[in-house]
């Protein structure tokens, strides 16, 4: 079996709500009949009214309200196998997790900021196959390329500037890495999106966006911060030089620039905290590269069941509408419950 909404389980809790509000109003209407007249003689002042015909307008209503929510959650049984195709796009995200990007020129700070707009991202993604570097002065491949958006950003919430050891901000080795991780991949497809406030003067840089290209990996870059700067704050105070003074990291998106123009990507500055990944996302990244067959496979298909449940809670209402214009149906089902008796005792 499976459940269709989950989410709606809750209103599973209505029900015991609504017995308890007929079983309330069951007692009030006896009470109230008995302050009248002697409930004995009830039957000759009222000949069409009936106890048994009042709880079955109740039972009714109550059987309306469950195969409504019963529809509403759709529990299905039954499946058949169908084929999936998914196209899309193989996207790496790099994000530079030095202390640098600790600075709050960008509110509440460029790696807050940052987790923000990746998760905002991926959020956005149809189809492609998504993956996760994290680089500071050293690069690791933190998510494969996966369909399991969910995964993704389970680790962007995890990584902090402590999650890389290694000092320093080295645009080249996240570069490196990606081409490495996109040397799996049998695609024509390959997207790598930098997240930096770019402070490397390593002009090997340039090389590695040399052999990205030449892999058709497109890079676009996204310089974060702003030429201002701000002081980076750590746990135990502000970052000093040498001489004591209060660092000021300041953006630095030269080399964020050409390593995107070589590879024929693009170069955004964040210095408002809007990344405008969409823009990559739709603009470029989805119009430049070519989908592709990225997942095929066999899904599941169930059978819709909700129709069933809220069919049932249709008859229960006009059944109930019948019996309040005594249309003769309360005598037919009596009918019907004294010959399915009689079938019972008879066997």
């Amino acid at each position: 079996m499976n459940i269709k909404h989950p989410e709606l389980l809750y209103l599973l809790f209505l029900i015991p709500f609504a017995i308890g509000f007929y079983t309330y109003v069951w007692k009030r209407r006896a009470n109230a009949l008995n302050q009248l007249c002697d409930i004995s003689k009830l039957k000759n002042l009222f000949p069409k009214s009936s106890n048994t015909k009042t709880f079955i307008r109740y039972f009714l209503m109550l059987v309306t309200l469950t195969m409504i929510i019963v529809s509403l959650i759709s529990p299905r049984w039954g499946y058949d196998w169908v084929e999936v195709k998914t196209e899309g796009t193989n996207l790496l995200i790099a994000l530079d997790l030095s202390k640098s990007m600790l600075a709050e020129d960008i509110s509440p700070s460029r790696i807050s900021r940052a987790k923000l707009e990746i998760n905002k991202l991926i959020d956005k993604l149809t189809g492609d196959r998504l993956g996760l570097i994290i680089f500071a002065g050293d690069a690791f491949l933190q998510s494969p390329l996966t369909h399991d958006y969910l995964m993704v950003k389970d680790w962007v919430s995890k990584i902090n500037v402590d999650s890389v050891s290694t000092p320093g901000t080295s645009i080249k080795a996240a570069i490196n890495e990606a081409i490495r991780a996109f040397s799996f991949v049998e695609s024509e497809s390959k997207a790598l999106i930098i997240i930096s406030d770019g402070e490397e003067q390593d002009q090997e840089t340039l090389a590695a966006a040399q052999s990205a290209k030449a892999a058709g990996i497109k890079i676009y870059s996204i310089g974060v911060g702003t030429t201002k700067g701000a002081p980076i704050q750590l746990p135990s105070g502000l970052v000093k030089d040498a001489q004591g003074n209060v660092v000021v990291s300041k953006l630095d998106d030269a080399l964020l620039k050409q390593i995107a123009e070589l590879t024929g990507g693009a170069y955004v500055r964040s210095s408002t905290g809007d990344f405008h990944l969409d823009q990559i996302y739709y603009d470029q990244i989805k119009k430049v590269n070519t989908n592709e067959t990225l997942k095929s496979g066999k899904s599941r298909q169930w059978y819709e069941t909700f129709q069933i449940f809220m069919s049932v809670a249709l008859f229960a209402v006009l059944l109930e509408f019948l019996l309040s214009l005594n249309l003769g149906v309360y005598d037919w089902l009596k009918s019907l419950f004294r010959r399915a008796e009689k079938n019972v005792f008879d066997l």
